[in-house]
């Protein structure tokens, strides 16, 4: 029979040899978390980018405090309603 069919042999040293299974098996778990470091990254972006325009709103307010308490007098400052 397996002169008959000549690559049934190479065939079946390779799926009965497991050296081959286990180094294609790492390759993959290296995919694997390869792909796992690129999602956590691209979420880290995302969400910083979503929060940037409300640090922005927050350093607006922080600054536009500054310049009122620079500009008024001390009383409009002590008598102002907290937001």
């Amino acid at each position: 029979m397996l002169e008959q069919n000549t690559g049934l042999l190479e065939l079946l040293q390779k799926f009965l040899d497991q050296s081959s299974y286990e180094k294609e098996r790492s390759q993959s778990s290296n995919v694997a978390k390869a792909v796992v470091t690129m999602k956590s990254s691209v979420k880290s972006v995302s969400e910083a980018v979503t929060a940037v325009p409300g640090q922005i709103v927050n350093t607006m307010d922080n600054v536009v405090d500054g310049i009122t308490k620079v500009l008024l007098p001390v009383e409009m400052i002590v008598n102002r309603p907290v937001k």
